[in-house]
């Protein structure tokens, strides 16, 4: 498994921008329409901020340390693969099934 945090940790405050856009490009398909309502867009989009911003950077005070201190394992998960996805078009990281 990837240490997700060291790989963050390498990244500039643009880069980890560029997750953020490359995330909610996810969200939709080749022709711009949502994949699903813009109210759970808006909350994952919301955990994933902080979340994203936590990992990069803990001391930051650019997140809500509530947002991530009720984020359970299970919403976590799924926000990590996210990122790596992202990272991974983003070629910013090469997982072992790219190989």
């Amino acid at each position: 498994m990837i240490d997700l945090k060291s790989k963050l940790n390498e990244l500039t405050a643009f880069q980890i921008e560029e997750i953020m856009s490359g995330a909610i490009d996810l969200f939709c398909d080749k022709n711009g329409k949502l994949l699903m309502k813009v109210s759970e867009i808006q909350d994952k989009i919301n955990d994933l901020d902080d979340y994203l911003i936590y990992l990069w950077d803990p001391n930051s005070d650019d997140y809500d340390i509530d947002v991530v201190n009720v984020l359970s394992d299970d919403k976590k998960e799924p926000l990590k693969k996210l990122i790596i996805k992202v990272m991974e078009r983003l070629n910013y990281i090469k997982t072992s099934a790219k190989r």
